[in-house]
């Protein structure tokens, strides 16, 4: 019987973890999830709980940091100009020591966006409002930083922006702009729901993972759904069931018809990836690793 050596099935990654004494990889709730505190940290074990609308900075034993705008987390009332607030995206740098946020308001017309920074000793940067273009969402997906040290991150894509919609901030002073994630012959239109979380890979793919494929998906029940895209072809699947995670994936939370991954962080050269709704844990990847799984599936569905 001939054997085949070096076609190996695509395998998530081991999570890795902070050694730090409050921070927790099996706890999250609805207000916050216990995330590594800055790289500069006044001691070791503080952490950062990004919530919905509020961030919260700890010491390692639980005491609330109350620093400049860290006196009661920081909350809408910390914000200028706002008047239906909700927290977008956040993000933790680990070379600038700074945590990053993306904030929205949608009482005006258009909508707006901004740019934010604090860092551990509570001293918030805002910087200038910016309009949300027509056929654009607020709702954005996990922050990242680009090779150029500017930040970007997805809007959800409807039918006027069949090719998907990426959006940069940059650092220097919150300036927005968008450029499309397709290229402009690709064929057909994203699922408006297509948030990337991964990527790009050094391919150019971007993925990401919505749950667990509820028990109504016939012969897939347990298995961690998603979309997948080539972003120079164009080729890719809004619908595609991920490599069994093997005990290795991410802790999801329970809804009425799927187990719901929210869009996680980057966080410190992580992505951490959490349940919504309070029930999941934190699970923590390098970047590198995530992203050379990210590519091992799209050579293994034939993308790449």
């Amino acid at each position: 019987m001939a054997i085949v050596l070096g076609n190996k099935n695509p395998r998530w990654p081991s999570p890795t973890s902070f050694t730090t004494s409050y921070y927790r990889d099996s706890y999250g709730t609805s207000s916050g999830r216990y995330l590594p505190g800055f790289a500069n940290d006044d001691a070791a074990g503080y952490t950062v709980a990004p919530g919905v609308n509020t961030i919260n900075y700890y010491n390692s034993v639980g005491t609330a940091i109350t620093s400049g705008v860290w006196n009661g987390g920081i909350t809408a009332a910390d914000f200028s100009g706002v008047t239906t607030f909700k927290m977008q995206a956040t993000y933790m740098d680990a070379s600038d020591n700074k945590l990053y946020m993306v904030i929205s308001d949608t009482n005006p017309t258009p909508d707006k966006l901004k740019l934010c920074h604090v860092d551990k000793a509570g001293t918030l940067v805002q910087h200038a409002w910016q309009n949300v273009g027509t056929g654009q969402s607020v709702t954005i997906s996990a922050l990242q930083k680009d090779s150029s040290g500017n930040l970007f991150a997805f809007h959800e894509s409807f039918a006027t922006n069949a090719r998907g919609f990426k959006v940069h901030f940059a650092v220097s002073d919150g300036a927005m702009t968008t450029s499309n994630l397709l290229p402009a012959d690709a064929y057909g239109m994203l699922g408006e729901n297509f948030k990337p979380q991964f990527g790009p890979t050094e391919n150019n793919i971007y993925m990401n993972v919505y749950g667990i494929i509820g028990t109504y998906a016939i012969n897939q029940s347990g298995a961690l759904s998603g979309k997948i895209l080539n972003a120079t072809t164009g080729r890719g699947s809004m619908v595609m069931a991920w490599p069994s995670s093997g005990g290795r994936g991410p802790e999801v939370a329970i809804s009425s018809i799927y187990n719901i991954l929210n869009e996680g962080y980057y966080w410190r050269g992580m992505w951490g990836a959490s349940g919504v709704y309070g029930g999941g844990g934190v699970s923590l990847y390098t970047i590198t690793d995530m992203n050379n799984f990210v590519d091992a599936v799209a050579r293994d569905l034939g993308y790449l």
